[in-house]
């Protein structure tokens, strides 16, 4: 039997008021390093740049103005790609050495013009704050700034709150443990009806089509019985910088993963049972962006991510 609504929503107000209570500066790691690069570099270096140093984003920084002026990440080559690819454009030296910031007057994605470039968060401000901004924006990364030094301390994710908060609520409270108990279908929390998914013989264009079109982070792998069986993330593209003569609009998924991965991925899994508490321990201890929901023969049925998780402590 489900508990009722009202134990939903009073678990679910413990939550957010541990949120409002505990400033974003709390989360920041010890010998936190942030890695900013030049506005102006050209786009192959920066998007090498986020590979070697193994991060997903990066503040620009630009010297002329002397603030920051956006952040980059692996969604913005996704929307570089997909116009070159509509345009038909030649993978070219010349595209290779246009600056980061150049791109802003190419494209007309929404993204690209927001009313805000420099979107950020105070160290001083609350997680819950934060995570208004991270959802608002429908962003995955949000720098956080320590206004009297100009500096950028942190890249908050959702990844460090959910952890943060794992580890300060723990099993301490019977109001969280009533909805903590619950399973992820009953609750609603995730995605269960359009699920994309790709073979390995499916073209970049198509993937980054989709990426583009229907805003999806990552396609499950599946072989043609449907089984999972690795992912291609929107941050697997960056590798494409990296790699950059060894492609081309036509190369299939298994021939653009082979460059940088051998062998498939373990892509993590739920089942649509587990409860709000298994998802919640499984994704603070592999520290992934989402997981898969399976059934019984490893099919594909839904997908949950940490925004969808954090979301619902939100609304």
């Amino acid at each position: 039997m489900l508990p009722n609504k009202t134990d939903f929503t009073k678990a679910r107000k413990i939550i957010a008021s541990f949120l409002r209570q505990h400033r974003t500066s709390e989360v920041v790691l010890e010998n936190n390093r942030v890695v900013v690069l030049e506005a102006d570099l050209p786009t192959q270096v920066a998007f090498t740049a986020l590979l070697e140093n193994d991060i997903r984003g990066a503040p620009l920084w630009d010297n002329e103005q002397q603030r920051f002026v956006g952040m980059i990440t692996s969604s913005d080559l996704v929307d570089i790609l997909y116009h070159c690819m509509e345009q038909r454009m030649e993978r070219s030296s010349q595209f290779k050495s246009i600056p980061l910031t150049s791109w802003k007057d190419i494209l007309y994605c929404p993204r690209w013009h927001r009313d805000v470039s420099w979107i950020y968060t105070e160290a001083d401000s609350s997680l819950y704050d934060s995570c208004h901004i991270l959802k608002r924006y429908a962003i995955h990364k949000l720098p956080v700034l320590s206004v009297e030094d100009n500096l950028v301390v942190h890249i908050l994710t959702h990844s460090r709150i959910l952890s943060f908060v794992h580890q300060q609520l723990g099993n301490t409270d019977r109001d969280l443990e009533a909805l903590f108990s619950v399973s992820v279908q009953d609750l609603c929390i995730g995605t269960w009806d359009t699920i994309y998914t790709t073979g390995l013989g499916q073209s970049l264009e198509n993937i980054l089509s989709l990426f583009h079109e229907r805003n999806v982070s990552a396609v499950p792998v599946v072989d043609q019985n449907g089984m999972l069986q690795d992912l291609f993330a929107r941050s697997d593209v960056c590798h494409l910088a990296r790699n950059w003569n060894q492609w081309n609009w036509n190369s299939t998924i298994e021939s653009i993963l082979s460059l940088f991965r051998p062998n498939p991925m373990y892509v993590y899994t739920c089942f649509k049972t587990d409860s709000l508490r298994q998802v919640f321990d499984k994704f603070c201890k592999t520290l992934v962006h989402r997981l898969f929901v399976v059934d019984e023969n490893r099919k594909v049925i839904g997908v949950i991510s940490l925004s969808d998780l954090l979301g619902y402590f939100l609304e």
